[in-house]
């Protein structure tokens, strides 16, 4: 593979993306860290409902701590780590892009679940199923192009490493169809999945305005009792 020396960029150009590349990657690792150790220490949600966000945490990470790697690249004008290092560094940030795709989905799918049968769910092994299938679904996406089905290299840029858009045949042309469609169907089961939980929650919400609970109508007795006739 022929390594770009300067991509398409200028030298103030590639410096700019360096800092952007830093500062993001800081941020952006830093963030998702605290919101694993949020959900590790303190678990907001109950049962394994947290597994999921855990991921989702992970996998925006993985998309930024590749920074070191394509920002000291920036500011040389090219990739500095070779062929091995393109090959790695697309194996990470692409498990992380996908991962970040598939555990927002999932995690719209969960609240549906939770919502509708919070106890059965956290009984259920669909935790457990959901969490495996999403890496999977991430590492085998990540893993096509090393096996063939298209393949990483070097951006216009010449300092960060992508899939090739650059090469016409087969197995190129499948993975940027198979890609979007999965998108959208991804983006659909996230929208049914939020409507009907937003759906069902409103149903409890109505039902809980309708009827008090008994703590409740204790209150009111003690206070009834409170007041003269």
């Amino acid at each position: 593979m022929v390594i770009p020396a300067g991509g398409d960029f200028s030298m103030s150009e590639h410096r700019t993306v360096g800092v952007l590349y830093f500062i993001f990657g800081v941020i952006g690792v830093l963030g998702n860290v605290l919101v694993i150790f949020i959900f590790s220490q303190y678990k907001p949600l109950s049962g394994s409902r947290g597994r999921l966000h855990i991921s989702l945490a992970l996998s925006n990470m993985m998309v930024v701590a590749g920074t070191p790697f394509s920002g000291s690249s920036a500011f040389a004008g090219r990739w500095l780590f070779g062929d091995l290092g393109c090959q790695l560094y697309g194996l990470e940030t692409y498990t992380g892009g996908m991962g970040a795709c598939v555990f927002a989905v999932l995690v719209c799918v969960q609240r549906y679940l939770s919502t509708n049968s919070p106890k059965s769910y956290d009984a259920s092994s669909w935790p457990a199923f959901m969490f495996t299938i999403g890496w999977l679904y991430s590492i085998g996406v990540a893993v096509g192009p090393l096996l063939g089905w298209n393949s990483y290299t070097i951006e216009s840029s010449g300092t960060a490493c992508g899939l090739n858009w650059n090469k016409d045949d087969f197995s190129h042309r499948s993975m940027f169809i198979a890609l979007p469609a999965i998108t959208i169907i991804q983006m659909l089961i996230a929208a049914l999945s939020i409507r009907s939980a937003l759906s069902a929650h409103g149903a409890a919400e109505v039902d809980e305005k309708d009827w008090f609970t008994s703590k409740q109508l204790n209150m009111v007795r003690h206070f009834k009792s409170l007041c003269p006739n």
